[in-house]
């Protein structure tokens, strides 16, 4: 890995645990962590050109097992994170990651983001300056309806 956020060796870990469970393809977990540092990038890139200030929230659509949702948890402590998955078996392990691992931050739910209120269910999240990622959406025309749909409710993620 290039410079960059420390990444503890018990998250490469529970990364290689997800991998094991299916929830994500088989390339080298370093690579994949390379690749969700760069969402780190790209976050803080966006925050700061835009000079927004604090406190910044992220919503992971399909977190599936992790990634870019535990490894932004781990670069960007001050950030409040909410890991969203359709999949109960894949939200109970975030949820558990997410324990183990310390992330006080992060709140973990088992929702389809096609049928989630976002800021009614996660009042906190809707005052927060948001941020989306969703690298579980396979293509960015799904990714851009769910989050259409997930966050209209609110004028603060319009």
């Amino acid at each position: 890995m290039s410079p960059g956020p420390m990444i503890r060796p018990e998250l490469i870990g529970t990364l290689r645990d997800a991998q094991r469970l299916g929830f994500f393809g088989p390339a080298p977990i370093e690579s994949a962590v390379e690749h969700a540092l760069g969402f780190v990038a790209a976050l803080t890139a966006q925050w700061s050109a835009n000079e927004l200030n604090g406190p910044w929230s992220i919503v992971d659509l399909g977190s599936g097992g992790g990634l870019p949702g535990l490894v932004i948890a781990e670069a960007m402590p001050e950030v409040s994170l909410l890991l969203i998955d359709r999949r109960q078996k894949r939200t109970d392990f975030l949820a558990r990651a997410a324990r183990r691992l310390a992330y006080h931050q992060v709140e973990v739910l088992c929702a389809d983001a096609f049928h989630l209120s976002l800021p009614r269910t996660f009042d906190r999240f809707s005052t927060l300056t948001p941020m989306l990622t969703g690298l579980g959406f396979r293509d960015a025309e799904r990714l851009t309806k769910a989050a259409a749909k997930t966050l209209r409710k609110s004028e603060r993620w319009q």
